[in-house]
């Protein structure tokens, strides 16, 4: 998971702040071979623009799927779909 804050800075508007949250699981289908599953949800306060909300808390959420192969030790390639 993660949050990040940001900062005023000299102009009147203010980006809101970002939550992040990506539980997941993987697991080998053999000895090359792995298999992946995680849900992304992103939450996001609404700017402000001279102090006053612009808009309401946003809130996405995605699956993904991912399978990963290793050629050799050194070399391998992963792929994910959402």
């Amino acid at each position: 998971g993660g949050y990040r804050f940001n900062l005023n800075d000299s102009t009147d508007r203010k980006v809101g702040n970002y939550w992040l949250l990506r539980p997941g699981v993987s697991f080998a289908a053999n000895d090359r071979t792995t298999l992946s599953a995680n849900l992304k949800w992103t939450g996001k306060n609404p700017d402000r623009i001279k102090g006053k909300r612009v808009g309401t808390f946003a809130s996405d959420t995605y699956a993904d799927f991912g399978v990963g192969y290793s050629f050799t030790n050194q070399t391998s390639i992963s792929v994910d779909a959402q």
